[in-house]
């Protein structure tokens, strides 16, 4: 998919992000630094029996183990990009790829 490129469009207000940004996001988390902390409790259940939801944050037990990883992912206009957590563990992950994503179709060979 290409991406989307209109003039004067700009979704979440125009907010853009690197892989730093999302590292230092994660880290801020991790360490109970940044605002918006309490988004993290799962509040409902969500589609997957594995799941629960916050304030726009998944909860996913996984692993051998059952632990809980926190993660969040976003995809608009052919770009895509994840952040992700285990409390637990003080592991941080993320993911924003600097070239637009690929359709589902052709990632599938479609």
């Amino acid at each position: 998919m290409a991406p989307w490129i209109f003039d004067g469009y700009a979704p979440v207000s125009g907010v853009v992000t690197t892989n730093q940004d999302l590292a230092t996001f994660a880290t801020a988390m991790l360490r109970g630094k940044a605002p918006g902390l309490s988004a993290l409790t799962p509040l409902a259940d969500a589609d997957d029996a594995d799941q629960r939801i916050g304030c726009f944050w998944f909860s996913s037990t996984v692993g051998e183990d059952r632990r809980r990883i926190v993660w969040h992912n976003g995809m608009t206009g052919g770009y895509a990009a994840f952040v992700g957590f285990d409390l637990e563990r003080g592991r941080r992950s993320s993911y924003c790829p600097m070239l637009p994503r690929r359709s589902t179709a052709s990632a599938y060979g479609c």
